[in-house]
């Protein structure tokens, strides 16, 4: 399919062009109250003659989905303007009926919640991949996946590609295990909307062969924030329980500037997207290399265990235990770079093709005076697994109440509770709280990061009442 045009897009500038008086939402009619007759806010438009319905489209929105679909190798693609949860949440509940059970890592990022609590769906934790230096899961063992598929219980499997870090399972192999027993495999791809576009990236999920991808296309894709895209490969995850899973869960007022950026995120990296990151990788791994000369040491393939693979335009850098927030302020603070995240023990920085070759110079340099050690991080241990006493659907839906950290233990967890960012939950929603947990939120507390799900007083939601505490 021809990949220079974008049908939507197309179709909003020429509604605006018409000049019409706008008797129709939404109220700023484009004018003084997003601070005058702009663009943006011309452009800010809702479901009108030619511009089609995101819930049932024939027309342009049907035409760019069809146009991003051939592009990223689906059958089927799905224009999603409130994030990827809503894509992760619908493929989840097309895939897996009540009361079925979902493989997943215990690093799946917290959006999976509502479809645990929504469809009544069973966990069946994986444990992640981990490296003695550095505090943050790389990724799943295939080995680990294809274990529980041998239970024989399982709808679908899920599978972040990549982490927040950067790094990819071997996804290949999870997708061969888990469609030989014939379940769906379900893929996490927030991150990697860029890979594939040069063949020192991860390969994409699709290539890999899954069956549900969802991409966050504004985080490495070019689109506004919130825009992304769900698709969909083969039979395995139904097509139309997708479509009904998105028609509750997406806003009924979807914003065309979002959906019109995917259009035009679509198009740049079908005309663009290549020549761009093979540009881009050639200044990042020379960056790689300086900042190694330098001291700096950098997550790489060298760090991660067999089958997996980093996306080298991330850059995950090592500062010293406990001293990775107050190094994010110091960049941001003193040399004006703001980094992607902070950990207790690196930083994560990304690049784009949008950096000039002034902004990678000026964050390597800021980088190098940090000081960092190349002898690792000294990661603050994970806790072990919590025991599952509730499904998270009966632990959301009870009643709570809020305890302090250190009453909580033996306490049922009635929320998430994670690091953010990234978001992937230490405690899930029906999980008993043990004294290594609360010990382990305490650190994190003491260190600075933030936490959802702690209050800032320490207090934890629980399963119970009120009453008698």
């Amino acid at each position: 399919m021809e990949q220079h045009s974008a049908p939507l897009w197309d179709a909003v500038r020429q509604y605006v062009g018409q000049k019409r008086r706008r008797f129709h939402l939404p109220g700023h009619k484009g004018t003084a109250s997003l601070g005058g007759r702009g663009r943006v806010g011309k452009m800010d438009l809702t479901e009108l003659p030619g511009l089609d319905d995101l819930h049932s489209p024939t027309g342009t929105i049907a035409a760019a989905q069809a146009t991003a679909a051939a592009w990223f190798g689906a059958d089927q693609t799905y224009f999603l303007v409130n994030g990827c949860t809503a894509g992760i949440q619908a493929m989840i509940l097309a895939a897996v009926s009540p009361g079925q059970r979902l493989i997943l890592p215990r690093h799946a990022h917290r959006a999976v919640l509502g479809a645990l609590v929504a469809g009544g769906i069973r966990p069946r934790w994986l444990s992640a991949v981990g490296h003695p230096e550095w505090e943050f899961p790389l990724g799943v063992a295939a080995q680990a996946v294809e274990e529980a598929l041998a239970e024989g219980d399982a709808a679908a499997v899920f599978v972040p590609h990549p982490v927040y870090q950067g790094v990819v399972s071997d996804l290949a192999r999870i997708v061969g295990a888990a469609h030989c027993r014939g379940v769906a495999v379900l893929v996490d791809e927030a991150h990697g909307t860029h890979f594939g576009l040069d063949e020192r990236l991860p390969m994409p999920a699709l290539r890999a062969g899954a069956d549900a991808v969802v991409q966050g296309t504004h985080k490495t894709g070019g689109a506004l924030t919130q825009g992304a895209m769900l698709h969909l490969r083969g039979q395995r995850v139904p097509a139309e329980r997708v479509r009904r899973a998105l028609d509750l869960l997406q806003t009924t007022s979807p914003s065309y500037l979002l959906l019109a950026s995917l259009d035009l995120a679509r198009r740049h990296l079908a005309t663009r997207g290549r020549r761009e990151h093979a540009a881009l990788l050639d200044a990042v791994l020379g960056l790689r290399d300086e900042l190694g000369r330098r001291g700096v040491r950098l997550l790489g393939s060298e760090d991660l265990p067999a089958g997996h693979a980093l996306d080298p335009e991330r850059l995950t850098v090592a500062v010293g235990e406990g001293r990775g927030p107050a190094a994010a302020r110091r960049l941001a603070e003193e040399h004006g770079i703001q980094v992607e995240y902070a950990g207790a023990d690196h930083l994560v920085a990304v690049t784009a093709p949008a950096d000039t070759p002034a902004d990678l110079e000026s964050l390597a340099a800021a980088l190098a005076t940090l000081g960092v050690s190349a002898k690792g991080t000294g990661a603050l241990p994970q806790p072990g697994w919590p025991t599952q006493v509730l499904t998270p659907r009966e632990a959301v839906l009870a009643p709570a109440v809020a305890v302090p950290l250190a009453r909580a233990v033996g306490e049922v967890a009635a929320e998430p509770v994670a690091v953010y960012p990234p978001g992937t939950p230490v405690l899930w929603p029906g999980e008993a709280v043990t004294a290594e947990v609360v010990a382990y939120l305490e650190q994190v507390r003491a260190r600075g990061l933030h936490l959802q799900g702690v209050g800032a007083e320490g207090r934890l939601a629980v399963v119970g009442t009120p009453l008698g505490r």
